[in-house]
């Protein structure tokens, strides 16, 4: 397993947190999601950015995989708050 791959869940994981919100969820969908779909959501992406910790971890050990994952993090919250605002427009 690279190191590169947490990045996916991570990616995934933020979408998914993302989606959980009225407004992107409105802007995507077309209607707010009800309180139990956004309670999964944000059950899921929970689960998939601690499964991106967990990858880091795996590869890097505890000091050096939660400091990366810190920057996927930050790289994943950048590429989604970019798409979002790319769909906002179409």
């Amino acid at each position: 397993m690279t190191g590169g791959a947490a990045l996916l869940p991570a990616l995934a994981g933020f979408g998914v947190l993302a989606l959980s919100m009225h407004r992107h969820h409105r802007d995507l969908v077309g209607h707010a999601p009800s309180r139990r779909r956004m309670l999964r959501l944000r059950c899921v992406g929970g689960g998939l950015l601690a499964l991106s910790l967990a990858m880091r971890v795996a590869v890097a050990g505890w000091a050096v995989g939660v400091v990366s994952w810190l920057g996927f993090l930050t790289v994943a919250a950048l590429l989604v708050v970019l798409t979002l605002a790319w769909a906002a427009r179409r």
